[in-house]
């Protein structure tokens, strides 16, 4: 958006909506009217997003809406030190540069072919965008892909024809037409001075450079959907999920990975293949490539690069083995049933028992580790008998450069948002008048969700979209009798399909910044792209998605806003 309107909307905007507050004013309509402010600012941008996530901590008090020490507590929930530990955990993994050898060391493995060398580069941004940010993962993929595309281009410079350059023709080309072998001229202008990809056109080393560039921002976001951590909507899904309904709805890090981890690999695959088609094209994905020179300059290049990382070193391993146990530890916490979470259960007063540890302990376990365990080997001899001070795998001050506040604001704003709309009653208000949807049947309704949240996700941050749609989702489920994980799930994953627009993700953005790919490219990869995964998240969920969270009942835990208690199966 032109940023010459946005100081107007930041004005406007608050004003226009005041009748909101005082023609029939309410705890509804007050929550009405930051709830509304709140998504023309975000889909706007009229300021950072995560600026107008901290109005909540101003509105809602002042409104009557609910009082500042409970809004407050919305920015430190367990979702964000959820997040938080996974930030540091991350920032450890970049500081080592182990995200960097495991890229090279899988490139290296799956050498220079064209249609290997873009998997190559999707397979560890995807596996790394799991764990650490988007952002991060692309950033990491990008760099190098952009020293392997700056090899490739110095060879086709200077495999281009001698004096290419230097001359200015206007002339005609002939060639035979093979379908009728009749003789056809076209007339061509080579300008003066101007490199020989631009004077034949697109070659087939600018489209391979384009795809890759794309697959590495497209990798970054189906690594995005496979964990909890992996994005904003996932964390948003999970807060939503736990502060409303507990741990009763069975939704945790291992069973969210059961779900979500083939749809990223589905969609994957599919990225990698409609890549290939596209940007390499059919004839070319089987083609042998005799000339081998290109290859091998390449790989010479990646050996370069891997060999200037050294030996592995201590800090790496180590991090690779916390980052196993830490994965391990939140699978088996309660993958369906309690593992190690039952040596954890506690009696109450009320004579139940109880067990307080969720997936924010083993991440903040690590997190310590990672902040305290030391960088050097402890265990040989000289590291005892050096003065200088010794370092941990992550030093405090490298710590603070890696925090990502903005998704943290991002997350508060979004639970204070919701818990505000649930007291206020908006919620229920918005469900119930959308109570007519049940004559369209569920399977229908999700389908028509998942469409909807990607077209509007492709233009606004995914973590807005979510904040202001997954509250809606589940007080819509409530009040028609539908499990809310039913709408929810495949809703905060459809938020993160946003292949089309550079301005749709960060990962989108970074990529189109490089100048090696027009917004058309983007456009027609991306469009193709949301159709499969829109039907790979439909089918994945009512499959096995059925069976991992019974979503085909309505769960006596989601008995909010149905007076009934009976279960309603879906059909």
């Amino acid at each position: 958006m032109n940023y010459l309107i946005r100081p107007f909307i930041l004005i406007l905007a608050p004003i226009i909506l005041l009748p909101l507050i005082f023609v029939h004013p309410s705890n509804l309509s007050n929550c009405a009217y930051v709830l509304i402010l709140m998504a023309i600012y975000w889909v706007t941008e009229a300021i950072h997003l995560s600026v107008t996530s901290l109005l909540p901590i101003i509105l809602l008090p002042l409104l009557g809406v609910i009082d500042s020490e409970r809004v407050t507590m919305h920015y430190f929930t367990n979702t964000n030190m959820l997040f938080l530990g996974s930030l540091i955990v991350a920032r450890g993994i970049e500081h080592c540069n182990l995200h960097k050898r495991i890229a090279l060391f899988i490139l290296k493995l799956f050498g220079t072919n064209p249609i290997m060398l873009i998997l190559g580069f999707m397979l560890p941004t995807w596996f790394m965008s799991m764990w650490i940010s988007n952002v991060a993962a692309t950033s990491m993929g990008d760099s190098i892909a952009q020293a392997v595309i700056a090899e490739m281009e110095k060879w086709a410079q200077d495999h281009e024809p001698p004096h290419a350059n230097d001359l200015e023709i206007k002339g005609k080309l002939e060639f035979q037409n093979i379908s009728d072998t009749e003789k056809k001229e076209r007339e061509i202008l080579i300008k003066k001075n101007q490199p020989i990809v631009q004077q034949v056109g697109k070659s087939h080393f600018t489209s391979l450079a384009t795809g890759i560039s794309l697959s590495i921002a497209y990798a970054a976001t189906c690594g995005g959907i496979g964990t909890l951590t992996g994005t904003g909507p996932n964390l948003i899904l999970e807060g939503l999920i736990v502060s409303r309904y507990g741990e009763s709805s069975g939704l945790n890090f291992g069973s969210y990975m059961a779900y979500a981890v083939p749809i990223s690999v589905l969609c994957l695959i599919c990225t990698w293949a409609w890549i290939c088609l596209l940007f390499i094209g059919p004839k070319k994905i089987f083609r042998q490539n005799k000339d081998k020179s290109q290859e091998k300059k390449v790989m010479g290049m990646l050996d370069r690069e891997y060999n200037k990382l050294g030996p592995m070193s201590f800090a790496e391993l180590s991090s690779i083995i916390w980052l196993f146990i830490l994965i391990v530890l939140w699978i088996t916490r309660n993958p369906g049933y309690p593992l190690w979470n039952r040596l954890f259960v506690y009696k109450q007063t009320d004579g139940s028992s109880h067990s307080f540890a969720t997936d924010t302990q083993p991440v903040i376990l690590i997190a310590i580790i990672f902040l305290s365990w030391p960088a050097k080997n402890p265990f040989k001899k000289k590291y005892w008998l050096t003065k200088h001070k010794h370092e941990s795998l992550l030093p405090w001050n490298e710590m603070q450069k890696g925090l990502s506040w903005s998704v943290i604001f991002l997350l508060g704003g979004s639970f204070a948002l919701a818990d505000a709309c649930q007291v206020s009653g908006l919620s229920s208000l918005i469900g119930s008048s959308l109570h007519s949807l049940t004559t369209v049947p569920p399977m229908a309704s999700m389908f028509l969700v998942i469409c909807g949240i990607c077209l509007v996700t492709g233009i606004t941050s995914n973590t807005a979209t979510a904040t202001i749609v997954l509250p809606i989702l589940l007080s819509l489920a409530e009040c028609n009798n539908i499990n809310p994980l039913y709408l929810a799930l495949p809703g905060a994953v459809a938020a993160s399909l946003a292949f089309c627009l550079p301005v749709s993700t960060p990962p989108n953005a970074i990529v189109f910044a490089n100048g090696r790919i027009k917004i058309f490219d983007m456009i027609r990869c991306g469009l193709f792209l949301n159709v499969v995964c829109i039907l790979i998240v439909f089918i994945c969920t009512i499959s096995y998605g059925q069976a991992i969270y019974g979503l085909n009942e309505f769960p006596k835990w989601a008995n909010h806003c149905s007076t009934t208690g009976n279960k309603t199966l879906l059909h």
